[in-house]
């Protein structure tokens, strides 16, 4: 994990996606994961080497607009270099040394213990679950900053989603009171300002949390199939509980 070593003040930058919002049947998890970069020290190294990638694997005349999708790129894992770029995709995180960190929700338990009290319709339960995971997701970061860069702030990217209001007013809620009253590191201290929202084909940064959250999302889920590739980021993935794991 790098630190802030100049000792001129150094922003974070955490780019943030989340996953697990299909059908319940096939998607029983949902997932907020976060890759955290020093944008002076890591960026540059992983912005270049994600595009060397393209360079290198993705055919000439659609290199432009290409966007790295780790469900699109697994789904046709043995069709051209798609899994040649899926696992140097997967490997930037070790490589570069960042720090990958999640949330995760267990929807039925949620639906289970709380849904049905606190949420008036499926989609109302989603955005709400989505939160709960983001929040999980930024108070491990918080105390990783806590740890790592106690002097250091961090601004949070996240990719498009129709829970963003209530994620916004989640990180509200903690940057001013602690999550839990009895626990000061429970509030959010270093993730600064609000949430900003953006599209992934415009963003690496969003590119690579996405690869991050499916296989973690599907690590979870204990899907073999995604063994080899999770293995790849295992090493530095901040691992969590599942909230409201049935037993």
């Amino acid at each position: 994990m790098s630190l802030a070593g100049s000792g001129k003040p150094v922003v974070y930058l955490a780019f943030s996606d989340e996953t697990g919002t299909g059908d319940i049947q096939t998607q029983p998890i949902i997932v907020v994961a976060a890759v955290t970069i020093n944008p002076d020290t890591q960026w540059n190294d992983v912005h270049s080497h994600m595009n060397r990638l393209v360079e290198t694997l993705v055919p000439e005349n659609q290199r432009e607009n290409f966007e790295f999708h780790a469900s699109k790129l697994f789904g046709k894992l043995k069709r051209g270099n798609n899994e040649a770029l899926l696992r140097g995709l997967l490997q930037i995180p070790v490589q570069h040394r960042l720090s990958v960190t999640y949330g995760a929700i267990d929807r039925k338990g949620f639906i289970d213990q709380i849904g049905p009290t606190r949420c008036t319709s499926a989609k109302e339960q989603i955005k709400v679950m989505q939160s709960m995971a983001f929040s999980v997701c930024a108070l491990k970061i918080d105390n990783w900053m806590r740890q790592f860069a106690p002097k250091e702030k961090l601004l949070w990217i996240a990719d498009n989603t129709t829970s963003d209001e209530l994620m916004k007013h989640g990180l509200k809620l903690w940057q001013k009171d602690a999550m839990f009253a009895d626990i000061p590191t429970s509030k959010f201290e270093h993730v600064m300002d609000t949430i900003y929202f953006g599209h992934s084909h415009q963003s690496r940064g969003l590119q690579l949390a996405d690869a991050c959250n499916f296989v973690i999302r599907h690590h979870i889920a204990r899907k073999a199939e995604i063994e080899p590739f999770y293995r790849l980021i295992q090493p530095i993935v901040n691992s969590s509980d599942v909230l409201f794991a049935r037993r």
